[in-house]
């Protein structure tokens, strides 16, 4: 037994011996590797622990600072990774590994975002920049005292080791201003949301640009609350088939609206035999299969989207027919008018194969259309001068009891200037071009004057005869509310025809 015991430490001593004489000798991987193996059989030898240490240093920090110093972070994160095997059994080359892998990912976070000068983009940034804080704080003390044992066998880590602190202050302060203000933007995002108060989230959004003029990405953010936006007034109105489409094409950039446009389209959305069904009706209609595509909604219209698939087959049938209608009078002397006309009922997207089918016709009177809507602009534009130059029509001309020459002729003027500028506007609302913006200008001054002139004659009702009031307002402009061509062209939502 005290034989045994004897060669025991005989060979211990050999073993030490051995990986001091290779460490020494800068055989550094035979050294460390021998180190792990003796850690193994002999684990908390804190000699053999301090070779190892000391071996896996000068084996892996030259060429991981190398990598770190040519920024191929994952050239370095490879090196970490091999080195690994050789601190199997050591916990404190496994420690020190660790703290190069922090060090390394703090480096390519600085490196990747552009410098601490760089701006911080919300959604990208924050998360990366909390999670080295929290780490550094969680293992501050075992990462101090690394760091004495490292300095102290390669001094050239001294640099490296001191920009990373550098950064990691940066980041800190950064930290504290700026997460807690992100943090604040998301929450204000999310009540909003939870409030369906949607809309309001563009207002939190300008005064935090304004405030943290730093925090990129924020345009990101106002794309998706614009689709967001979008997608919302599609649910609400149970647009089945602008859901369907804005579910295959929208792309959201931040989590919060992802999720949220997720959910909500979940919610929304018919069971996936409904929509199916309602898939293969809408391609049926886009390659011109109009009977089939009619017949696959009236077997939809008894279930609980039973009023939205009767809408959409409602404004099949209506296109069909009026598509028909317009085959018996071409080559007519209406037929400029009734495939304008035509054209302005058709879904851009939708009726695809309808617009195909009357392109050539439609592009050669949609240059008759134009002279016409040229003509009548200039008409209104001239007597709308006219009115102004004349003075208008005055208070004495509304209240006077009589319908004097003066009234008649203003009355005319701004009737004429009111026909003619609808008449432009309804030509460019038809054909979805944009308005010049002088036509959208006298357009919006002869419909403001119209309306002004009638309030004030109603206000008169107390002082004149019911029906002269009548008469006078017969002869002013009659504006209805809420014409699509008096707010925006078609474009603006939809596209500009070839």
């Amino acid at each position: 037994m005290i034989i045994a015991v004897a060669v025991g430490v005989y060979f211990a001593g050999t073993d030490k011996r051995d990986i001091k004489r290779l460490l020494t000798d800068g055989q550094y991987e035979q050294s460390v590797t021998l180190a792990n193996q003796y850690l193994k059989e002999h684990p908390g030898d804190e000699q053999v622990t301090a070779l190892a240490t000391e071996g896996l240093l000068k084996l892996v920090v030259p060429s991981w600072e190398s990598a770190l110093a040519k920024q191929q972070f994952s050239e370095a994160n490879k090196l970490l990774e091999q080195a690994e095997d050789y601190s199997t059994y050591s916990p404190e080359g496994l420690e020190i590994l660790e703290f190069m892998g922090w060090i390394a990912r703090l480096e390519e976070f600085v490196t990747e975002r552009g410098g601490l000068k760089a701006p911080i983009a919300i959604y990208k940034h924050e998360g990366p920049m909390q999670a080295l804080v929290e780490h550094w704080e969680a293992y501050k003390t075992r990462y101090q005292r690394l760091t004495s044992r490292m300095l102290a066998h390669l001094p050239s880590f001294k640099e490296i080791h001191a920009n990373a602190i550098s950064h990691l202050r940066t980041i800190r302060d950064e930290n504290s201003l700026y997460l807690k203000a992100i943090n604040r933007l998301k929450k204000d995002i999310e009540r909003k949301l939870d409030e369906n108060r949607a809309e309001d989230i563009s207002v939190e959004i300008a005064k935090f640009e304004k405030k943290y003029p730093k925090i990129t990405g924020l345009q990101e953010l106002r794309g998706d609350l614009a689709n967001y936006l979008t997608l919302q007034k599609a649910t609400t109105e149970k647009n089945l088939t602008e859901m369907l489409r804005l579910r295959d094409i929208m792309n959201f950039q931040t989590p919060i609206f992802a999720l949220r446009s997720e959910n909500m389209m979940t919610s929304a959305l018919p069971p996936k035999n409904i929509i199916t069904e309602y898939q293969q009706a809408l391609e049926a209609w886009r390659t011109g299969e109009a009977d089939q595509a009619i017949a696959i909604l009236e077997s939809l219209t008894q279930g609980a989207w039973g009023e939205v698939v009767a809408d959409k087959k409602e404004h099949y049938q209506n296109v069909l027919r009026d598509f028909q209608a317009l085959q018996e009078v071409r080559g007519k002397a209406d037929y400029g008018d009734r495939i304008l006309e035509f054209y302005g009922t058709l879904d851009p997207v939708g009726d695809i194969f309808f617009i195909d089918a009357i392109a050539a016709d439609f592009r050669i009177h949609k240059g008759k259309a134009l002279v016409k809507a040229d003509e009548a602009a200039k008409v209104a534009k001239q007597q709308w001068f006219d009115y102004r130059k004349n003075g208008g029509i005055g208070g004495v001309a509304r209240v006077e009891n009589t319908i004097s020459n003066n009234y008649r002729e203003q009355a005319q003027r701004l009737m004429v200037a009111y026909d003619n500028v609808s008449r432009s506007a309804k030509i460019y609302y038809a054909l979805e071009l944009k308005y010049p913006t002088g036509l959208k200008q006298l357009s919006d001054k002869i419909l403001e004057e119209s309306k002004r002139q009638r309030k004030w004659l109603n206000d008169l009702k107390v002082v004149l005869e019911p029906s002269l009031l009548q008469a006078k307002l017969e002869l002013l402009p009659q504006p209805k509310e809420n014409e699509p061509w008096q707010k925006k062209t078609k474009s603006d939502q939809l596209f500009r025809w070839p």
